[in-house]
């Protein structure tokens, strides 16, 4: 089930891309996408989670279906619907505005609300799924004999993982767009696998 993928890339990466060029004081160096959920615009990063996360969790359930008989998916699938559940969670709870976005809201970390903890807490639920498919996936590569697609895997997992513990240890300007551009491209590789699960073996 390869088209829920593909369009939760296309339509993340496009309104991600559009807002950080077009809206301002909204600078990827400095801002989380997360932040976006805010000001008079925040309403179009909603509905970026909310669409993204339901097409990644209808995704998930195509690969699973998708599974060879007696072979079963194996547990990508199922990580690949949490991080989808991540997705459409930040869309329901919205992040602090923080980091001088909104323009006029002070700079630094935000004061912590109810909602934008709750924002985090299922947002980084998500991206643990995310990460642990990534490896998941990997693992189901190497043992089918697609090492292109194994490569990749540890690859995107790697950079989810070192951007995740980066952007929580040090929010530099760098661990900010490192974190940014791997968060983008979780979507990407999402599509890749579904589209390429490897059903020879289990996971």
């Amino acid at each position: 089930m390869t088209g829920p993928a593909t369009a939760a890339a296309a339509v993340y990466l496009t309104l991600a891309g559009g807002q950080y060029l077009f809206r301002d004081g909204l600078e990827p160096h400095r801002h989380i996408l997360s932040l976006a959920e805010n000001g008079t615009h925040g309403w179009i990063q909603v509905t970026n989670f909310l669409l993204t996360g339901a097409l990644t969790v209808l995704a998930a359930a195509g690969m699973r279906r998708a599974a060879p008989p007696g072979d079963g998916p194996g547990w990508a699938p199922y990580l690949i619907g949490i991080y989808g559940l991540g997705l459409v969670g930040a869309g329901i709870f919205r992040a602090d505005p923080g980091g001088g976005f909104p323009p006029g809201t002070p700079d630094g970390v935000p004061e912590v609300t109810v909602q934008g903890a709750a924002h985090f807490a299922v947002a980084g639920i998500g991206f643990v799924a995310v990460i642990a498919a990534a490896f998941v996936m990997a693992r189901r590569y190497r043992r089918a004999g697609r090492p292109g697609l194994r490569a990749y895997s540890v690859a995107a997992g790697t950079a989810l993982l070192l951007a995740w513990v980066g952007l929580s240890a040090a929010p530099t300007q760098a661990t900010t767009l490192l974190f940014v551009a791997a968060a983008l491209h979780a979507s990407v590789w999402t599509a890749v696998v579904v589209a390429r699960p490897s059903g020879e073996v289990r996971a």
